[in-house]
């Protein structure tokens, strides 16, 4: 016989990962992060068509040298975002220019939408797309650089009278959910902190660790968040992306005359992306190979992790890496404690609540039988194990679920077996819960 999809591995992971998630939901009072956009709706009145470019399709009639609108073909005076004569500037290498025109609020007395328009230089490319979605806005592709610009972009903010700096510093709270050091550490991401440039703009960089989905490999990202307000009312966004991985020879200079147009330092060195990605996949590698944070197990040679059911939540082992194959596997997981100590008294209402008993009977099939007990101290602290047998695929099933609180983390360990099978699972788990050590910092 064999485990499949929805048999009791999954549904005793979920049995697992129900009990992690009520135990997070209380402890942080239910609240759950909403996602909607920051994007507020357009005022009505006429929008402008979008300019999609296609294979080089900045090279278009009217980005075209022209005698008579072309006022500097030289490098003499390099222009900058919201500064006067930037038109006509032909010294970039690998910007061009554009026009963006936002829709402001309706005129009381005539009832016409304002228009404000900016000049901004744009990155060349063959995926450029121009007033598209939004008007006043463009979007840009080219050697590992994503580039996007919006002119009044309606981000909303907790105060009018905020500065540019506390409106980035808002910006990037909604989009990360906060700029707490530790917290961007534990999701892959590190923040340099906001920055002000001058009376009127304000910039943060942030380097991002993620893996694209289907692939092995990790892959590392800078993202560079810019605001400027040109004048009262009307703010300007920006945001680059480089992608290390897709970055060329000429990415550095794409960077330089971005970091002159908009007068902002736009960080980025292909070797210190090597080195950073280099040591990240390294401790990832150890984080991975370990079964719980803080303990050390040593499994048996043949027993291996099975990468089907294992995450970055939940790491399951079973003999040849196999839980299909081989009826049974171990399942651990665990739910770190806050610095602010949010899970101190989780121990104690977890068990006066009965959120034991209910996520086994509801995250599994058909138990029966369960019966919970404290079964003493083991190297996951204070234990406590429910046993029960459940009905998955036709087939009875045993399980013995751990439930452990140390240093206010709280651990789960669980061994699961069909009952016609002659090894001993749970002797195994007993004897992990014996010999686990602290793991060495």
């Amino acid at each position: 016989m064999a485990f499949t999809g929805c048999g009791l591995m999954e549904q005793t992971r979920q049995a697992a990962m129900a009990s992690r998630d009520k135990m997070a939901q209380e402890a942080s009072g239910g609240s759950v992060y909403s996602g909607d956009g920051l994007m507020e709706e357009e005022a009505p009145g006429e929008k402008p068509q979008g300019d999609e470019y296609q294979e080089g399709g900045h090279q278009g009639e009217e980005h075209q040298d022209d005698e008579e609108s072309v006022k500097r073909k030289t490098k003499d005076t390099n222009p900058v975002l919201g500064g006067e004569g930037s038109e006509g500037y032909q010294g970039f290498d690998y910007l061009f220019e554009t026009t963006l025109t936002a829709y402001m609020d309706e005129d009381a007395e005539s009832g016409r939408i304002k228009r404000k328009s900016v000049t901004v230089y744009v990155p060349m490319g063959n995926e450029i797309r121009i007033n598209g979605d939004y008007p006043g806005t463009v979007n840009s592709d080219t050697q590992g650089i994503s580039f996007y610009a919006d002119v009044d972009p309606g981000i909303t903010f907790p105060r009018e009278d905020a500065s540019i700096g506390e409106k980035l510093e808002s910006y990037i709270e909604h989009i990360y959910g906060g700029q707490d050091e530790d917290y961007y550490t534990r999701n892959d991401l590190e923040i340099s902190g906001v920055h002000k440039i001058g009376k009127n703009a304000a910039a943060s960089t942030i380097v991002q660790y993620w893996k694209p989905q289907d692939e092995d490999e990790y892959r590392i990202s800078y993202i560079t968040y810019y605001m400027k307000e040109l004048e009262p009312g009307l703010l300007f966004f920006m945001e680059v992306e480089i992608d290390s991985s897709k970055a060329t020879g000429e990415t550095p200079e794409i960077l330089k005359e971005l970091e002159t147009f908009y007068e902002v330092d736009i960080p980025w060195d292909s070797d210190e992306a090597e080195e950073k990605l280099e040591d990240y996949a390294a401790s990832k590698a150890q984080e991975e190979a370990a079964v719980l944070p803080g303990i050390d197990f040593t499994f048996p040679e043949n027993w291996e992790r099975d990468k089907s059911y294992s995450d970055e939540e939940v790491v399951v082992y079973a003999p040849g890496g196999d839980c299909d194959g081989a009826g049974c596997g171990i399942a651990a997981a665990c739910l770190l404690s806050g610095e602010d100590g949010e899970f101190d008294d989780a121990w104690n209402w977890l068990i006066e609540d009965e959120f034991f008993e209910t996520a086994i009977t509801e995250g599994l099939e058909e138990v029966e039988g369960l019966e919970i007990s404290y079964y003493g101290e083991t190297c996951i602290g204070k234990t406590t194990l429910a046993k029960f047998s459940c009905l998955s695929d036709g087939e009875r099933t045993d399980c013995q679920f751990y439930l452990g609180e140390k240093d206010g983390n709280i651990y789960f360990i669980v061994g699961i077996q069909y009952q016609w099978l002659e090894m001993d699972t749970f002797e195994l788990v007993k004897e992990l819960l014996e010999s686990g050590e602290a793991a060495e910092e």
